[in-house]
């Protein structure tokens, strides 16, 4: 916008790829609303999967105790995709604050995520479930034992207020300095906004950026979609028959194959 607002007769000798610019952002502020979710009455659907599967024998004549010892781990995933925002060059997020019907259920999630302007972000984190228990099985039968967990995936769409105002500068060149061509500028982040409405040369969709004269300051609303999936419950199932009835239900299938498990990470 800026180039497209403020280009000289000098600058139109050169194409846009031709001209180096960089912004200096550090006297403009930012601020932000928090972030409103809006989902449609849907009941919740949780999932269940088996994490850990194992079987206990007895073919003696008394009862025998077994340790079930177990950890595995899944992925929590936050999803964010921007349907209308801007990007910054340099470093600049939004803070989602997760709902709370989330952070009620969803065991370790960070009550706020850092999420870069405008750019869609998915953010990963392990979780971690164990079990530790006494299983006790009858003479002459077999007992077969299941860590479950339940996940829940929520889905909503998201809007958030953006205002900034200030002062913002730019350095020109050309990128390969032949001529020596150089220039620095300078403008209220407002007025520069207000001459490229005024234009049409904002760059921008109808209704995106609106200028309030007298506070001198640039409102937006960012809006989008998330979609996230955590767990909220384990539990571990018991079930015990005698050898013969369970030889003809019980079959040697392979243990379920399990996501590989990645440190916190995110991924943009």
């Amino acid at each position: 916008m800026w180039e497209l607002s403020k280009r000289s007769r000098e600058e139109s000798k050169y194409r846009r790829e031709e001209l180096d610019i960089k912004l200096n952002w550090k006297r403009v502020n930012f601020w932000q609303s928090e972030a409103t979710f809006t989902r449609s009455a849907q009941l919740r659907m949780p999932k269940s999967q088996i994490l850990f599967k194992t079987h206990f024998s007895n073919n003696t004549d008394r009862e025998q105790e077994y340790s079930l010892r177990a950890q595995r781990s899944t992925i929590t995933t936050l999803n964010f995709i921007f349907m209308r925002g801007f990007t910054k060059e340099k470093e600049g997020c939004v803070t989602f604050k997760l709902p709370n019907e989330v952070l009620e259920i969803g065991g370790g999630l960070r009550h706020e995520q850092r999420v870069e302007y405008g750019r869609d972000s998915t953010f990963e984190t392990q979780m971690t479930w164990s079990a530790d228990s006494t299983i006790r099985v009858s003479p002459h039968s077999r007992a077969n034992a299941e860590l479950c967990i339940t996940e829940e995936e929520y889905s909503a769409d998201f809007s958030i207020e953006v205002r900034f105002s200030g002062r913002i500068s730019a350095m020109i060149s050309t990128r390969n300095n032949t001529g020596g061509y150089y220039k620095y500028m300078e403008g209220d982040l407002a007025t520069i906004f207000s001459d490229a409405l005024r234009s049409g040369n904002c760059g921008a969709s109808p209704g995106q950026f609106e200028v309030h004269e007298q506070t001198q300051t640039v409102r937006t609303m960012m809006l989008g979609k998330c979609a996230f999936r955590y767990g909220i419950e384990q539990h571990v199932n018991v079930e015990q028959g005698k050898l013969a009835d369970l030889s003809s239900t019980v079959t040697n299938e392979p243990p379920p194959k399990y996501r590989p498990v990645f440190t916190s990470h995110n991924i943009h």
